[in-house]
């Protein structure tokens, strides 16, 4: 397991996932898209659905699911209505 403090995220094994965490303490394993998606709104401050449908080449309906996983997991907060939507980091 490793902690990126400059990242704010946490990776481990399946093993180390399993240790019954709650809440932002929680560790959490993202995949490369959502490690880029991340990356993005570390630099830029924010993104949106179409900006993450164009930089990971995805359908309106995955991009939805990837920021919809990382809502549940409390990493980002949505801002927004409708196409005024946008997420950044918590």
């Amino acid at each position: 397991m490793f902690l990126s403090r400059s990242q704010n995220i946490l990776v481990c094994n399946k093993q180390e996932c399993d240790v019954g965490l709650q809440g932002k303490d929680m560790i959490r394993e993202l995949n490369e898209k959502e490690k880029a998606m991340m990356k993005h709104m570390r630099k830029n401050g924010r993104i949106t659905s179409g900006e993450v449908q164009r930089m990971l080449e995805v359908s309106r309906g995955t991009a939805n699911k990837y920021l919809t996983k990382l809502l549940s997991l409390k990493l980002i907060e949505r801002l927004g209505e409708g196409k005024s939507t946008f997420y950044v980091l918590r």
